[in-house]
């Protein structure tokens, strides 16, 4: 986006917000930037966002409406697994993570990339995360939280707590992460996928419904208001997932990289 002071131009600034939003629509994620870049260009230069921005507001409202991420394929397991994998082996823990909650839990992007770690209370086997400011939370009111109950998950969100204290789950900032995933993804052969962190949830939700958890189930888990846009959005997801066909070579670099997770 162009250089913001106080001589910018009205008309440039709206159309490059309004284009800026579109770019974030096409990747499947990205809300919080796109209202974390209005609120503070507006307050960097005294505009009424609701005013000066109309149009990227319209958009970002349609966007919420739709809910249906643009190429933002579903990631397989095992493209889950070997990411995860590779990130933990290039010791960003936090990050490996942060990319299995988001695929266990169903997590947007903004929630998985933003979590703390004292947002994570572990016991009894399980560890309950709470999501702070979520879609959900601002349409409803009230507290968002998820359980991770996968053993080994949660001793290593454990583990990670007690070595550090506190912080960011994932350390990197959401833009290192996009060309982090896009390194990694041309090092497993899988660039053409076009995976972004959205995929995580996308993925998680659509091999769910594969495995016969009732949409209903998953659109609650999920935390979406709408089930008709829950199944219109995981029905699509199945669809990429019963199509993918990996070759040989591609599966056999996800599988050396899977098993580099957590060694």
């Amino acid at each position: 986006m162009m250089g913001i002071g106080t001589t910018a131009d009205p008309e440039l600034l709206r159309q490059g917000m309004v284009s800026f939003v579109g770019h974030c629509w096409q990747e499947g994620d990205g809300k919080d930037i796109c209202c974390s870049a209005i609120y503070g260009i507006c307050a960097l230069l005294s505009l009424e966002s609701k005013v000066f921005f109309k149009t990227a507001w319209k958009l970002l409202k349609r966007w919420s409406v739709l809910e249906l991420p643009q190429q933002a394929p579903p990631a397989l397991r095992l493209e889950v697994l070997a990411l995860a994998g590779l990130a933990w082996s290039a010791k960003k823990k936090g990050l490996a993570l942060g990319i299995l909650l988001a695929y266990d839990l169903f997590l947007r992007t903004g929630e998985w990339t933003n979590l703390r770690l004292d947002a994570i209370e572990a016991g009894n086997g399980a560890a309950t995360i709470a999501l702070g400011l979520t879609k959900g939370v601002q349409r409803r009111g009230g507290v968002e939280s998820v359980t991770c109950r996968d053993p080994l998950l949660v001793r290593q969100l454990v583990w990670l707590k007690s070595e550090r204290g506190g912080g960011k789950l994932v350390e990197d900032s959401e833009a290192h992460i996009r060309v982090w995933l896009k390194q990694a993804a041309v090092r497993l052969g899988i660039a053409d996928r076009k995976l972004t962190p959205y995929s995580f949830r996308r993925g998680g939700l659509s091999a769910a419904s594969l495995d016969g958890v009732p949409v209903s189930t998953l659109a609650l888990r999920a935390r979406w208001l709408d089930a008709r846009i829950a199944t219109v959005y995981i029905q699509e997801g199945e669809q990429t997932l019963r199509a993918l066909k990996l070759q040989p070579s591609v599966a056999a670099k996800l599988q050396a990289a899977a098993k580099l997770l957590f060694r």
